[in-house]
């Protein structure tokens, strides 16, 4: 020991060739016990953060802290530490030697919860990270919320298999997991109970937000999968995750399906809604017109169903027969022989199915809820529906 170096006062130095060594590890083969010469020569003795990021613990002669957990009071109180066996030091981040854990840049391990490079981790007392489930309040704004962890962190938008948490679940965007439905980033549809337990594969049928629907859980997603699929029975998933019931749809290619109460898809060959299909089918790819009856028109002469003239106000007064909406099926014309913005002509359109409205106006096809429709046409006469032309489809 010496204080004739520098400006530190009495300090242990080791020597080799004939000078002090200086920002590396002094070996036990080398000293007789491990220590570390810090850039300014001197060995450690206390806490010691090198250039390299690695905490040295040492005791006064400069002996450092053996490999394994070391709990004691380098500066911070009492703490718990794990010096690395390869290193000798305290190397910041997660390890999984000892047990999961997440030392920091001050030496000492996670303990508690702290968000670290833009994850959050979270440990208890002894330091042991977060494995498995855990239910808290305390991540983000969301409430109390079921999350996975592993490697110390919740797991974020992706699937938690059986194996891992012993029943499949999801993990959200914000890591917390589904309950109740979610539509990933995918489009795929999650079905989960109050515990995080998504839905069997096959058929489901329940309530999740939508009123009871039919849901087809897909084997290997995990999820309802939006679009066509033969599994269970050949059926349409749309975008909400349930199945197409009782009506007609119409996909961004203008493939058109028509399904049963229970969801059973028939094909266009001699089905008994074969005219309302073509007419969902020709509304989707005719052009818009002058003016919107003539585009009504327009649209069920392409259906293969016959030329009709007049406008808004001759369909209303002759086609038009129903203002139940239990009698609404899609094809049908909606029509008003006048509202507030065309007192003289009115307004018509045609009901798409699954409570959406096309219809022509300003040179533009507008799609519509059929709500939003009979809220705003409907305000000076009633808004009523049928074939245009009284043709006899059922």
């Amino acid at each position: 020991m010496t204080s004739d170096i520098g400006s530190y006062g009495l300090q242990r130095y080791w020597f080799a060739g004939g000078t002090y060594v200086r920002d590396r590890l002094v070996s036990s083969d080398e000293a007789g016990y491990w220590a570390y010469a810090t850039a300014a020569g001197y060995v450690v003795r206390g806490r010691y953060v090198s250039s390299a990021g690695n905490v040295y613990l040492a005791d006064n002669d400069g002996r450092l802290a053996s490999p394994g957990w070391v709990v004691g009071d380098y500066g911070d109180g009492l703490q718990r530490y794990w010096v690395d066996a390869s290193a000798h030091a305290c190397v910041p981040g997660y390890s999984a030697d000892g047990w999961a854990h997440y030392t920091l840049a001050s030496g000492y391990v996670l303990r508690g919860s702290a968000t670290l490079g833009g994850t959050y981790y979270l440990a208890d007392n002894d330091g042991l990270l977060a494995s498995g489930w855990v239910v808290t309040s305390d991540i983000g704004s969301y409430g109390l919320q079921r999350y996975w962890f592993a490697g110390g962190t919740y797991v974020r938008d992706r699937l938690v298999s059986s194996d891992e948490a012993g029943y499949w679940a999801y993990a959200t965007a914000a890591g917390y997991v589904v309950r109740g439905r979610y539509v990933s980033s995918a489009g795929n549809v999650y079905l989960a109970d109050n515990d995080g337990r998504l839905a069997s594969p096959g058929w489901v049928v329940g309530d999740y937000g939508d009123g009871l629907q039919r849901y087809w859980v897909d084997a290997s997603a995990h999820a309802c999968v939006p679009g066509y699929s033969a599994d269970g029975w050949a059926h349409y998933t749309l975008a909400s995750g349930y199945v197409l019931r009782g009506g007609l749809y119409v996909d961004s290619s203008q493939n058109v399906y028509y399904a049963n109460n229970d969801g059973l898809l028939s094909g266009l060959s001699g089905d008994p809604n074969e005219a309302q299909q073509a007419i969902v089918a020709a509304a989707g790819t005719t052009p818009a017109a002058a003016y919107g009856s003539k585009w009504v028109s327009n649209v069920y002469q392409n259906a293969g169903l016959g030329t009709f003239s007049g406008n808004a106000c001759d369909y209303y007064a002759k086609y038009c027969t129903s203002s139940d909406q239990n009698e609404l099926k899609a094809g049908m014309v909606i029509a008003v022989s006048k509202d507030a913005f065309d007192t003289t002509y009115g307004d018509s359109a045609i009901y798409m199915g699954n409570g959406v409205v096309y219809q022509c106006t300003g040179g533009a096809i507008k799609t519509m809820t059929l709500s939003a429709w009979i809220s705003s046409y409907g305000t000076l006469v009633t808004p009523k529906w049928g074939w245009l032309g009284n043709l006899a489809i059922t």
